[in-house]
Parts: structure tokens; sequence; C-alpha cells
């Protein structure tokens, strides 16, 4: 095949194998290749395209129309940037060397960057004019459609998937979906963190883990908690004495509603507008107001005890006699038929005891105590049992007061037992009749010197009775009797009335009623 020439002045073929001193521009058909040079054959060639072999293009080049590249590798070396547009707005690099955050690179990062550092080697894709986007498409049936967007004159970043899913994956793995049903899926034990520090995560723990047993990232340190069952949901604070508060905007205004303090180890509970709820299902079984109001749910066990001992429950409807309630009233019980709407407080263990204590002066003191194995209930007085029953029956130990004093008798003393005690006597005043009141009076002084006496209020005749008696030193007997209810005074008589001496009293309502019982016929008199 020949070799022919163009005269690059001229553009005209020469034809054959002559040539001309003119720079001429040929087809060399034996090495398939577009070469110039400025004489013979062999002379100064340069090969502008070799069709057979690899052929590298080195220096600025510019391209103008349509360029169609074909089966080919297309090189750019390290730091050259492959750019866009008239003015490279858009530029494609390789950073050879490392770049630290926030530093520009000539016409790739420009301004005061705010970026990331780069390690050496890194891809650069950016487009340095203000404001101008990055958009990434692609054709779905017969459509472009966006998939990523940098809105740079927003700042914004959006990922979309037209199909209605975006994911993220670490290696082959999803650990973050999205998808169109406005659904965020984070994979199991992917932990989902808040903070530059990861203070605080959410995870799907998908296997089950032991109490107090540490999760990387999770529950650090030596935890205190309860096991998990798998596939629980992890809500933890992994900073130390890092707070966790759950807060709801009720007009206009932040509240809170749930607050765990850390550094204090307490959890609080908030209901703004005065209620806190406590429901299982759709029952309420708890409720707490702002009035200090504590309400438990109808038919709902309040217990105490990690093993419910102790129990308060409202009960609804009436129960038969003898019949257990669950949780209640247990085994085969022996108690009385209860009313609808009763309250039951039991101690459900068995032989666990019951007891009421008071505080008095900085002491405890019972006031009721139930003793289940001996089947006794005792009520106290100042730390006294003064009121016993059980099964032989109900042993008392009555309000007693000695006195060695004038005394004026209050109703609220009622069931009282004065022991009558002064070597100078003095006089007890009687408050004014009240159905069922009464007193005891007992000598446990024997006057001398002066008469110990019991009178009405304000002298009023309205007392009535009689006086038993034996003489203990011989065999004499006596009696004085006020027949009708206009005495005034009880006496204790000086220097007869003997110790032992008794004169209870007591009220119908409009007067009282004597009866006394004297060791000599005359150591006591009802006078009016």
């Amino acid at each position: 095949m020949s070799t022919r020439y163009i005269n690059r002045r001229t553009a005209l073929d020469q034809g054959g194998s002559s040539k001309q001193n003119a720079n001429p521009v040929f087809v060399d058909s034996d090495n398939d290749s577009l070469t110039w040079g400025t004489g013979t054959s062999g002379t100064s060639v340069l090969v502008a395209v070799d069709t057979t072999s690899a052929q590298t293009i080195s220096g600025a080049k510019t391209f103008t129309g349509n360029v169609v590249l074909t089966d080919i590798t297309f090189e750019l070396g390290d730091d050259d940037r492959l750019t866009l547009g008239d003015d490279n707005d858009q530029v494609l690099v390789n950073r050879a060397a490392s770049n630290l955050a926030n530093t520009a690179i000539t016409s790739v990062l420009v301004g005061t960057p705010v970026t990331q550092a780069l390690a050496a080697n890194s891809l650069v894709v950016s487009n340095i004019t203000a404001s101008g986007d990055v958009l990434i498409a692609a054709n779905r049936g017969g459509a472009s459609e966006e998939y990523v967007f940098a809105d740079a004159s927003a700042g914004t970043l959006t990922l979309t998937g037209p199909g209605g899913i975006v994911n993220f994956e670490s290696g082959t793995t999803q650990v973050l979906g999205i998808n169109s049903a406005t659904v965020i899926e984070v994979a199991d034990d992917v932990q989902f963190t808040l903070g530059t520090d990861n203070d605080q995560v959410a995870l799907n723990r998908s296997a089950t883990l032991t109490a107090n047993t540490a999760l990387t990232g999770a529950l650090v340190g030596t935890p205190v908690t309860q096991a998990l069952a798998a596939n629980s949901l992890l809500i933890s604070n992994i900073t130390a004495s890092g707070d966790v508060m759950i807060a709801g905007n009720r007009g206009g205004a932040s509240e809170e509603y749930f607050m765990a303090d850390t550094s204090a180890g307490t959890l609080t509970l908030t209901g703004p507008g005065g209620i806190v709820n406590f429901e299982s299902g759709t029952t309420q079984v708890l409720g707490i107001n702002s009035a200090t109001v504590i309400e438990v749910g109808d038919d709902i066990n309040f217990t105490l005890g990690a093993d419910n001992d102790a129990v308060l429950r409202h009960k609804t409807t009436s129960t038969l006699a003898n019949t257990a309630v669950t949780g209640a009233i247990v085994g085969t019980p022996v108690v009385p038929a209860l009313a609808a709407n009763s309250a039951v407080l039991s101690n459900i263990t068995a032989d666990g005891d019951l007891a009421l204590i008071t505080q008095t002066g900085g002491n405890s003191q019972a006031a009721l105590t139930v003793d289940a194995s001996a089947g006794q209930v005792d009520l106290y007085a100042a730390g006294v049992s003064k009121l016993t029953v059980d099964s032989t029956g109900v042993r008392l130990v009555p309000s007693s007061e000695v006195v060695t004093a004038t005394n004026v008798i209050t109703a609220a003393e009622s069931g009282r037992v004065f022991f009558l005690n002064s070597g100078t006597e003095f006089a007890s005043t009687l408050p004014a009749p009240a159905l069922g009141v009464e007193y005891t009076f007992i000598v446990s002084a024997a006057p001398s010197g002066a008469s110990y006496t019991v009178v009405t209020e304000g002298g009023c005749q309205i007392l009535a009775g009689h006086v038993l008696a034996v003489d203990i030193a011989g065999s004499d007997t006596g009696t004085d009797v006020e027949g009708t209810a206009t005495g005034t005074t009880i006496t204790f008589v000086d220097g007869v009335s003997l110790v032992g001496d008794r004169c209870p009293v007591i009220s119908d309502g409009t007067s009282w009623f004597a009866s006394c019982l004297a060791g000599h016929p005359q150591g006591i008199t009802i006078t009016g």
C-alpha cells in the first residue's frame, strides 16, 4: 500500500511517493498511523493517531464538537482535574496527598471549605460555582428520576429512592432503611446514636441478654439491669450522670413528663395537667392527681413485697362468707361475707402479721397488731396493749388514771377508772349527762382529814342510785338509797371509807345513776 501526502499549506493530494518539503500531514499505511513531518519519510516525524498501538497523549488538549472515544482507557494523572463547563464549574480529581479538614484545594475546594480531612489518593467530586447544585439521576421506565440532590443554596442533601426505599448498608448488611410508608428501619443490633460521642443509643437487641450484663456501646460499666428477652427495645444514655427526659409542648411551653435523674438515681413521672395514670391494657389500675389522691382502680390488687405478700383491694362486687378472692383472700378462708364496694386489707403470706404503727415524740409505737400465728388482735395505747381478742374471748385493760387533786372530768374520758389517791382529798366534777357516758371511782388511799366527793356539774340534782355496804370489821350491813334523780353528791366519807370502796356511774343522757360498794355501812353516801 502506498503512502499518500497532503500538503499542509495547499491541502492538495501530492500522490505517489513524491514529497514536498512543506510540513506534510500523511497517512503511513505501513504503520496505520496519521503522521506529520518536515521532510521526507523518516525525518522529524510526529505521530498524531496510531490506530494499532497504545498511545499516550499529554499536555493540554482542547476538543470541540462531538468527541467519540471508543474502547479506550481514559487515565488522568494524580491531581489532574477533569472539569466540566466553560468556566471549569465542576471538577473530578484524584487528590494524591492527604488534605486537612476545612482546607482549600485550588480550583477544587474553594473559599473557606467546610469539609472533612481526606486521606491520600481520595476521589473528590466538586461543584465550585457558588450555589451550584449536584444532581445524580437515572432513567427508570423512560423518565429520569433523582437519586441524590445536593442543594448548595439551601445547604441540604436529599437522598431519594424513587421506588419507595432508601437503604443504608455496611458491607452487605442493611443498617438503616427508609421507605415511602414513612418507616425508618434500623437493622437488628445496629445502634442508632445521638451526640458526637454517641452519648445516647436506641437499638433492637435481637438476642436475649442476661441481667446486669454489659452491651458494647449500650449498657456500660457494671450494669444494674433486668434480663432482656430477644428483640427487646433498648434506650440508653451511656454518658456518666447523663439524664433522660421526655417532654411535650402544651399550650406553647415545653413540659416534662418523664425524667430519669441519673446523678440522683431517681425517676420522676409528671402529669403537668395534674394526673398520672397507670393502665393495664385499656384499664386504669392506678391514678395520681394533683390533689395528692392516689387512685387504685376497681378490683385491682395494690400489693407490697416482691411476692405480693400484702394486698389492698377495692372489691366492687359482694362476696359470700369464706370465699377466696384471687391474690387477696387465699386458701380456705374463714371470713365473713363482704358487701359490694368493700375494702380488703390482707396479708396472704402464711403466718404473716399486720401492724398499724404510729409515731410519738420521735418514737414509733404500735397502735394495732394482728398476730396471724397466734390468731390474736391487740389494740395499744402509748405502746401498751389495752384490748386483746383471741379464740378465748376479749381481754380489756380499762382506761385508768390516778387522781391526786381536784378533777374536772370530760365526756371524752368516758369509760375511765379514777383511782382516788391523796392525803388532802378533793372533789371530782362530772360533765353534763350524755347517753352511755360512764366512769368508775375507786379509793386507793383512804380519806383522812377530809372526804372525797363526786359532784354533778353546777350542783344539778340529777344523781340517783344506791350504796351496798358490808362492815368488813364486823357483821353489820347497810344501804343508802337515792331513789329519784335529785342527788348532787357522792361522798367517800372521811375516816370511814376504806381502800377498795368503789362507785361506778353511768348516764342515760338526762341523769347520772350510781351503784356503789363500800366496806363500811357509812363509807359512801349519796346526798342531794
